[in-house]
């Protein structure tokens, strides 16, 4: 036992100690014939349409991808009107992950208004094609229906000076003007360096390519853009050198499937945990065991598409899963290998959810694992009410009645035809093994499967015989 014990710390500590590998969705690669040691590994990923979760999922595995390569720069092919301000947060903090920082780009290729302006000060140049623009960041509240509302003023300026804050620190960070980003927030503002009016007093920054590069106020550095590149292709040789590697992260069509997944977080965990559940209660293997597996299939796939976990927490989960088996059916009451399991099941859970990086230490930080925990403990609170709703409801109902009773034991009538019943209904004897609910019980001397309805009935409990479904008698504990 002790070298069991000993054999799944082990495994525990190897299976745990893996660290997430981004799914990699679809990439091309430029790549010259000639010598391409002294060029640079570029990577490049796409920021289009409305900046919304799948965006995220797009920007994380591009940055995850381009860390695990060692990529030497990253770039953002920004094309957007805007969209969502928490999103926007979350893909700054994204892009902080990746080093060296002073290699992060941004290629406006027509437009970057709204957050996608406020995407743009977390790197550290800007660069933009002929005639793009950038800017017209003052906040909206979209209404119920679609479309913008009316904000009150005292709300607005609260998310002004939230937002104005936030890019601030990203513009300072990576030595943008901030007072630049202010105006493209605030209407109010209005931007003059030196004796240069960049816009006036009630309007809202929106610059062009041409007056992003200029310099204003007698100043040497432009006011944002640090130049204006005809393509894409142009900046990545500027960047990488001629000959340059680039690999180009794009959309799979997945990450809308992916955002309903990982928004499901919560449902999909106490759904796998809660059927489990019941079907280890259950005899035979049927249904239940199917919505578990379809649960915990879900999730999992929800995830990776979403650059948060890796097939290796699936395999850890797998693991864990056996190992319960292992503790209910081959050697109940040892404890270790269902503790083991239980552990491997959680672990598996909490760090596929965990937005982790290559970068990133072994053990994830209680600020990383916070989120994941939130949304594991509310998974449980619900199969906590699952697990008594359906200790409660579900034998009362024909359906389960025909799922379990019928097709997992024999017919009455098949052991009253040239079959002896082992024992009369209404003796009584002990448990000889937990029934959870099949099991063994001992009346007499003589050994009889049995089941009970009553949920769990310890073994060495003093039980009765009630009635019998083929050869397997139904108990109920004395």
């Amino acid at each position: 036992m002790n070298f069991l014990r000993r054999f799944f710390i082990t495994i525990l500590l190897l299976i745990a100690s893996l660290t997430a590998h981004p799914l990699l969705a679809q990439e091309t690669s430029e790549t010259a014939d000639s010598d391409v040691l002294q060029s640079k590994n570029v990577y490049v990923v796409p920021v289009r349409g409305d900046i919304d979760s799948s965006i995220i999922y797009v920007i994380r595995r591009g940055v995850k991808a381009a860390l695990e390569a060692e990529a030497d720069a990253l770039v953002l092919h920004m094309d957007t009107y805007g969209g969502r301000v928490d999103i926007t947060q979350d893909i700054t903090d994204i892009l902080r992950k990746f080093e060296p920082q002073s290699e992060t780009y941004t290629y406006i290729d027509t437009k970057a208004i709204s957050a996608g302006a406020f995407i743009s000060s977390a790197t550290r140049h800007i660069y933009m094609a002929p005639g793009s623009v950038i800017g017209a960041a003052t906040p909206v509240m979209m209404a119920p229906g679609g479309g913008a509302q009316q904000i009150n003023e005292s709300y607005e300026e609260k998310i002004q000076s939230a937002l104005k804050a936030l890019v601030r620190a990203n513009a300072e960070l990576h030595g943008h003007n901030p007072v630049v980003f202010d105006a493209m927030i605030d209407r109010d503002q209005g931007l003059k360096i030196g004796d240069d009016v960049v816009v006036e007093e009630g309007k809202v920054l929106t610059l062009t390519s041409m007056e992003a590069g200029k310099s204003y106020g007698g100043q040497d550095k432009p006011l944002l853009s640090s130049g204006t590149v005809k393509s894409l292709d142009d900046l990545i040789t500027r960047i990488g050198g001629d000959p340059a590697t680039a690999v180009r992260v794009e959309p799979t069509g997945m990450e809308q499937i992916a955002t309903f997944i990982v928004s499901l977080s919560t449902v999909f965990i106490a759904g796998a945990v809660l059927f489990g559940y019941i079907e280890f209660k259950t005899p035979g293997i049927g249904i239940f065991g199917a919505l578990a597996a379809v649960c915990a299939g879900l999730f999992f796939f929800g995830h990776s598409i979403a650059g948060l976990s890796g097939h290796e927490y699936l395999v850890l989960m797998f693991i864990g899963v056996v190992l319960i088996a292992i503790e209910i059916f081959l050697i109940p009451g040892t404890v270790i290998s269902g503790f083991l399991g239980l552990v491997l099941v959680s672990v598996s859970l909490l760090l596929a959810m965990a937005d982790t990086y290559p970068t990133d230490s072994l053990v994830p930080s209680v600020e990383v694992l916070m989120r994941p925990a939130m949304t594991f403990g509310q998974a449980m609170l619900l199969v906590i009410v699952g697990i008594y709703a359906s200790m409660y409801f579900l034998p009362k109902t024909r359906a389960f009645q025909h799922l379990v009773l019928d097709e997992a034991l024999p017919d009455r009538a098949e052991a009253t035809e040239g079959q002896s019943l082992p024992a009369a209904v209404g003796a009584e004897g002990i448990a000889m093994t937990p029934l959870h609910p099949g099991g063994k019980i001992e009346v007499d001397g003589t050994p009889i499967d049995a089941f009970t309805e009553d949920g769990y009935i310890d073994k060495g409990t003093a039980i009765k015989i009630m009635s019998f479904q083929g050869t397997q008698a139904l108990v109920e504990k004395v």
